[in-house]
């Protein structure tokens, strides 16, 4: 399926748009900090260092987009929508810039009552098999527009920087295992990826045949079972992300 095939997308939660990505960047910058406290001791050669804390972790990313680039992209796996609105049209490069400008910037939801509400900005980012973060622009977001220019009057190169920090906690043994590639299996709203390992069963519909007096039972199931699990009857049911192939 063309979902196997893509791996470089930006999701923005507060918008629920998909954003699939030509390519992966040349190169992605992932930084974890440590806070450590010293206090010099009398007659040590080395003060005495106390944890304080660590992170957060920041992935660093610099896009370049070409227009000629995103010609044969699929849009059918994006929920973008080209915007032929403006005077001039826009392709998809067009429409995917504009939605990562918006990705330091929340939303506003107004009601009836005129009270309102505010939603902030919120990113997963995957590229390729490698990385992956789920989190805020804390840089701001950069875009820089460079020649030649083409017929239609746009430039045919523009590139594109910000930083996302992480804002999920994970411990030494976890990102020991998952590295720059954790986070891919928490909970993704909207739909986007449910786990549901802990739930009971519910995937089972009984479906009654009234000539034979008996009840069959038709169960479906989406599992990575092991064969461990499928003895011990447990149900560990999973949704493939859309547009990914990750389950």
């Amino acid at each position: 399926m063309i979902w196997d095939k893509i791996k470089n997308y930006i999701y923005l939660y507060h918008l629920d748009k998909f954003c699939v990505l030509p390519d992966c960047p040349e190169s992605v910058t992932d930084n974890m900090v440590t806070s450590f406290s010293s206090t010099n001791a009398l007659a040590r050669t080395a003060p005495v260092f106390s944890y304080q804390n660590s992170g957060p972790r920041t992935v660093s990313v610099n896009l370049r987009f070409h227009r000629d680039m995103l010609n044969d992209i699929n849009r059918n796996v994006s929920n973008l929508k080209d915007n032929v609105v403006d005077f001039s049209g826009d392709d998809y490069v067009d429409t995917l810039i504009k939605y990562l400008q918006a990705i330091a910037l929340p939303k506003y939801n107004e009601y009836s009552s005129g009270a309102k509400t505010v939603i902030p900005p919120m990113v997963a980012i995957r590229f390729e098999n490698n990385i992956f973060i789920k989190g805020v622009v804390t840089s701001g977001i950069t875009v820089t527009y460079t020649k030649p220019v083409l017929s239609d009057g746009k430039y045919a190169l523009i590139d594109v920087q910000f930083s996302v920090s992480e804002v999920e906690p994970y411990d030494a043994d976890y990102v020991a295992q998952q590295g720059s590639f954790r986070g891919l299996v928490k909970t993704f709203k909207n739909g986007i990826y449910k786990d549901t390992s802990q739930a009971p069963n519910i995937n089972t519909t009984k479906n009654t045949n009234s000539k034979a007096g008996t009840s069959k039972a038709n169960t479906v199931e989406k599992t990575n079972k092991t064969p461990q699990q499928k003895q011990q009857n447990i149900s560990t049911t999973k949704f493939k992300i859309p547009h990914t192939g990750v389950e």
